[in-house]
């Protein structure tokens, strides 16, 4: 049985429509459908290279005379900034989870004082910053790195490099700014 070229048109139209219109309807919903797809891909990816990450570690602090609190909170704004700890509220939050013993005791019974701010100056002064390295950093410990840095004499295995940068590191913990003072 033979069918005629109108039977045969009418069929084909069914299937693909008049002129070939739903291929041309399927193959714009496709594109449609991968510029979507595309998108929201792109957004995933840039969403998580915003959020937050877990790249750089920071060591516990738990406030004993051995730790240097300018250099754990130096340690800690580098591993924030990595991290995208970014707001001060998130950063306050992290740097407890960080600290331990004496520092643990001293931020929980501070946490309320510092209300949330991380920033020197922030809050009358009353902030993460200040009040770790009053409390950390204070007269006692400024006094033991006066008398390591007046003690200081570079040892023979020890580059003029290493040596200098310990002068230099005690003398800003100290407050030496003058460079006479430095000589």
């Amino acid at each position: 049985m033979a069918i005629s070229q109108e039977q045969l048109r009418t069929i084909l139209n069914s299937f693909v429509g008049v002129n070939g219109q739903r291929i041309t309807d399927l193959q714009a919903n496709l594109t449609n459908q991968s510029t979507a797809l595309t998108t929201a891909i792109t957004n995933q990816t840039n969403a998580a290279n915003a959020s937050e990450k877990a790249t750089a570690k920071v060591d516990t602090f738990s406030g004993n005379d051995s730790e240097d609190p300018i250099e754990w909170l130096k340690n800690f704004n580098r591993a924030a900034a990595t991290n995208r700890w970014t707001t001060e509220v998130r950063k306050l939050a992290v740097a407890g989870g960080f600290l331990k013993g004496i520092a643990a005791e001293w931020y929980d019974a501070n946490l309320g004082t510092m209300a949330n701010h991380w920033n020197t100056g922030a809050n009358n002064n009353n902030n993460f910053k200040e009040m770790f390295k009053a409390r950390f950093a204070n007269e006692t410990k400024k006094n033991q790195w006066y008398q390591e840095l007046t003690t200081l004499h570079q040892a023979t295995d020890e580059s003029i490099d290493e040596y200098s940068n310990k002068f230099i590191k005690l003398a800003d913990r100290v407050g030496i700014n003058d460079v006479t003072q430095r000589k």
